[in-house]
């Protein structure tokens, strides 16, 4: 089975980079854009993997975590089972909910081929 990957970023070139990357190693990817636009398709799709960037438009990626941990407490399926992996540039651990978070990546210190090994390995 096809593991889905929710790629919550709003930089295009990195949406262009990570979802080529990780469709080339056999994930389904799909693209939000928006903090908002993440928790509608979570809400929507079961998710194997969130990759989630901190700064997002609309709503930033802390409140995500936050809404994600409520879903998580109301036991909705979509969440059910959901890794959540930070990717940001952010150097703010101390505001990030780690009993939520399966990895924390600051982009400047990994490559993506990196980055996609990491996930792999987290998924197996």
């Amino acid at each position: 089975m096809m593991k889905k990957i929710l790629l919550a970023e709003d930089d295009d070139f990195l949406i262009d980079i990570y979802s080529k990357m990780l469709e080339k190693v056999g994930f389904e990817v799909d693209i939000a854009k928006t903090g908002k636009e993440c928790l509608k398709k979570i809400s929507e799709k079961k998710y194997h993997l969130l990759l989630l960037d901190l700064v997002l438009p609309e709503i930033d990626g802390f409140q995500v975590l936050k809404e994600i941990k409520n879903k998580k407490q109301k036991r909705e399926k979509t969440a059910k089972g959901l890794k959540i992996v930070v990717l940001s540039n952010v150097m703010e651990k101390d505001k990030i909910d780690f009993s939520l978070v399966d990895d924390y990546f600051i982009k400047a210190h990994y490559t993506p081929s990196q980055l996609v090994k990491k996930i792999i390995a987290l998924l197996e």
